[in-house]
């Protein structure tokens, strides 16, 4: 299996052109910037490839402030990416034809969870469940008056390339309290879906139906994320300013 995973400050994608003399090797979007969309700061950004090829940008969309527990929205972009070609036909100004490998086009804004009472959503973190193409998003939820920490966490989920999302559900009944993210979450050779929080992975055996907490990792590090070995291990890489902290499990 194949993962591919970026995480980005300002998205750059790469495209494939027929001559380097003829179009730039990259094209360089900037998807979230302050001020834009009624948001006041863009922060936490995440983003997937669906095997078709599109391609989804998640970021917190904090409303009145750039600072930590605000109300936040976890908001998306979309592009179809490499999914097909452009209908109707287009011309670019160095004479090429419209297509996905020369340009790409980013759909409106989508707000995924929305801060209805001032709460912030926050620590995005989307997994593919390559067996059926589901993508899930998981985020936490904090309450007002902010306090960072261990948080409930809900999900939703899109069967149709991000084009749709379901109504958030809460899962912390089953997963317990944990801060997210952030990054992506994988899925193992074995099928499992694996989400990383700060202390540990959620995971699920059943195709995203059921969500568990793994071990805790020990240590108060965060903001990690988690990769699978050649060998089926899972390491796990954690901030600890100014190092990096990396765990393994092999369970």
């Amino acid at each position: 299996m194949t993962i591919r995973t970026a995480l980005l400050l300002g998205l750059v994608m790469t495209i494939a052109v027929g001559t380097a003399s003829a179009q730039g090797f990259y094209e360089q979007t900037e998807l979230f910037v302050g001020g834009q969309d009624n948001y006041n700061t863009y922060r936490i950004p995440a983003v997937i490839c669906t095997k078709s090829g599109t391609v989804l940008a998640f970021s917190e969309g904090r409303k009145d402030v750039g600072w930590d527990g605000g109300p936040t929205d976890i908001v998306m972009k979309r592009s179809l990416g490499s999914a097909g070609q452009w209908t109707p036909a287009f011309a670019t100004p160095q004479g090429l034809g419209r297509s996905r490998r020369t340009t790409m086009v980013w759909l409106p804004l989508q707000v995924i969870f929305s801060s209805t009472n001032g709460e912030a959503w926050m620590n995005p973190v989307p997994v593919i469940d390559q067996h059926d193409g589901t993508i899930y998003l998981f985020a936490n939820d904090f309450p007002q008056p902010y306090k960072d920490g261990n948080a409930p966490i809900w999900m939703t989920k899109s069967t149709d390339e991000g084009g749709t999302w379901s109504a958030p559900n809460e899962v912390t009944q089953t997963t317990g309290h944990h801060e997210l993210g952030p990054g992506v979450g994988i899925q193992l050779q074995s099928g499992r879906l694996a989400v990383q929080a700060y202390d540990g992975i959620l995971y699920s055996d059943d195709h995203g139906k059921s969500w568990k907490s793994g071990g805790i990792a020990p240590g108060d590090s965060n903001e990690p994320q988690v990769v699978e070995l050649v060998d089926g291990s899972l390491l796990f890489s954690r901030r600890k300013s100014p190092n990096r902290v990396f765990l393994t499990s092999k369970d």
